[in-house]
């Protein structure tokens, strides 16, 4: 049989792991083998057969060692750089400092860990804390929402990994000025983040005397987004003026939870707050556009949902356009209309012109209510989206 000299091999999890590497290493298929690549998780007793692979350098693990009844434990001292990956399918796991007790001449080069569970994502920091500046790849996500999980910010630990090439990281592991840290990441090329808000400061990681000098590809997800309930007129007028509503429901409780743009109940966008006024989130998207432009002008591909963003906030500036007419129509409340158009002014959204004279005093049973079709806020003509406006009863 001709001899097989390979540098590189995936392994998967349906493999019988110890005839293949009795294969391999007794016709001398692995003499060469730098890297190996193990898919699934693997009892650790696989280590043992490593041993016999003299040239391996690197592992890649797609999950993890099983944990088994071995004593002494196998250890491969050869190599020298793990590639730690779980897969997105793989909510528990060990450690990825497991792995170092089988490898001990070895450090972490790649880390991607998806957090699905409190305690994975409250251990981040300490995982982080024992590795060394060899690392060259983080990519940390989580399913966990805001709302249910602690904040833990990490980047004020990026400095401890100067050699870091690619970096991912979501919402919930950063600070509220996540440039600071960055800068002090010269190699650079691949960024990836989740951000809720921009600051002008981190337009200096794109130009200027302290840009990423290296940085080729920047992924921006504006996030969270998310869309509540939207208003219901009708049931809003059997309600009106009764002592107790649907606490869950599509009419004077949504009225009740409005109290700005930034404060509609489970409605949420990134970029704002509840302190900001039209203007302020106009210059925040106007930020985030600049961004995106100077980033394409230093020859850095850039991908952003500044697009997704600006869809969800007009379908949120109709919603409250809405809730606004809605008062207006049960309490003549004509001052929260106004600051709706005022804000659609800024953003340049055309909501449809209210057909009374907000100068005028009408009594509710001369007007009537009716819905407008908003085409322009569909996305790809899904989900109807609808304006409420007023006019004068027919004689």
């Amino acid at each position: 049989m001709s001899k097989l000299s390979l540098t590189r091999l995936e392994v998967g999890s349906f493999f019988s792991t110890g005839t293949l590497f009795d294969y391999g290493v007794n016709f001398g298929h692995f003499s060469n083998l730098h890297t190996l690549r193990i898919r699934g998780r693997q009892p650790c007793i696989v280590v043992l057969y490593l041993n016999d692979i003299p040239s391996l350098r690197t592992i890649e693990l797609e999950d993890d060692f099983a944990p088994a009844n071995i004593f002494p434990d196998p250890a491969a001292w050869q190599v020298t750089q793990i590639v730690y990956i779980v897969p997105l399918t793989r909510t528990d796991y060990f450690s990825p400092l497991s792995a170092l007790h089988f490898f001990p001449s070895a450090t972490i080069v790649k880390l991607d860990l998806t957090c699905f569970r409190t305690s994975q994502h409250e251990a981040i920091p300490s995982i982080l804390a024992k590795l060394t500046s060899t690392l060259r790849v983080l990519r940390l996500r989580t399913r966990l929402s805001p709302r249910d999980s602690k904040w833990t910010p990490i980047d004020k630990l990026l400095p401890q990994f100067p050699s870091l090439e690619e970096l991912h990281l979501d919402q919930l592991y950063l600070s509220h000025d996540p440039h600071k840290y960055l800068h002090s990441l010269p190699h650079l090329i691949d960024l990836s983040l989740v951000l809720e808000s921009l600051s002008p400061d981190f337009l200096k990681l794109i130009e200027g005397p302290q840009r990423l000098r290296y940085l080729r590809m920047l992924r921006i997800e504006f996030g969270p987004i998310e869309v509540g309930a939207t208003i219901n007129l009708s049931n809003a007028m059997l309600e009106h003026g009764e002592e107790h509503w649907d606490e869950d429901g599509n009419g004077m409780q949504l009225l009740y939870q409005t109290h700005s743009f930034n404060e509609m109940g489970e409605w949420k966008l990134p970029l704002g707050n509840e302190l900001m006024d039209g203007t302020d989130l106009v210059g925040a998207f106007e930020l985030a556009e600049k961004m995106e432009r100077q980033a394409k002008e230093a020859d850095i591909r850039v991908s952003t949902n500044l697009t997704d963003l600006r869809r969800a906030f007009y379908r949120q500036l109709v919603e409250f356009h809405n809730r606004r007419i809605s008062n207006l129509y049960l309490d003549c409340d004509k001052w929260m209309c106004e600051s709706a158009r005022e804000l659609a002014e800024s953003f340049k959204v055309n909501l449809p012109t209210l057909e009374i004279d907000l100068k005028e005093e009408i009594g509710r049973e001369k007007l009537d209510w009716f819905k407008v079709r908003m085409q322009e806020v569909e996305v790809d003509g899904k989900g109807q989206c609808y304006a409420l406006n007023q006019r004068r009863k027919k004689k």
